[in-house]
């Protein structure tokens, strides 16, 4: 039976940034830590090598999942924990379209954000068991922790007029079915 350690994902910080060409995206700050699951199964060492989480957002702290903004992923680093009680810190990236970002200010409308991260780790690990140590590939539902980061008004307001958002302009074009559209004029 494969180990099941235990990784609580606490959402330290969020940030609205903007890439090149006019790209802006969340970059997603977590602290995890290695937790015994209390069996005879021992973990010295893990590997993880794709953290990927679903992403939302809500207006207040008690709704959960009110909107589901996308799945962040890591940013490729050499991520080890060593031992039960280690901790390590992750950043994730998630792009955010114009068109989202647009939705999320109608969302907000003057509040504060609060952003959720459903977190799941994709590790290697090496097992300690009675009959010596293997390594095993091993898929983690993050649990525990604190997966909910406030995003002040105030500072999303700062980090929103960093980017250039009002540079783009939104145009909704209504869908045309070619069927009915004759061939000759």
């Amino acid at each position: 039976m494969p180990p099941t350690p235990q990784l609580p994902m606490e959402l330290t910080r969020v940030s609205l940034l903007q890439g090149q060409s006019l790209e802006p995206y969340l970059k997603l700050t977590l602290k995890i830590k290695l937790q015994s699951n209390g069996n005879n199964v021992g973990i010295s060492e893990i590997s993880l090598f794709n953290i990927r989480g679903q992403v939302f957002v809500s207006t207040e702290i008690s709704r959960d999942r009110e909107y589901e903004i996308g799945y962040a992923e890591s940013i490729p680093t050499s991520n080890r924990l060593y031992g039960t009680g280690s901790e390590m810190g992750v950043e994730m990236v998630l792009k955010l379209s114009p068109y989202l970002l647009h939705k999320m200010e109608a969302l907000r409308d003057g509040k504060d954000l609060f952003f959720q991260l459903e977190g799941w780790v994709y590790v290697f690990a090496n097992v300690i068991r009675t009959e010596g140590v293997s390594t095993e590939l091993i898929n983690l539902i993050s649990t525990g922790g604190n997966p909910t980061r406030k995003y002040p008004r105030s500072e999303w307001i700062d980090d929103l007029n960093k980017t250039d958002l009002d540079m783009v302009e939104l145009i909704e074009i209504p869908r045309i079915e070619f069927s009915q559209v004759p061939l000759q004029m």
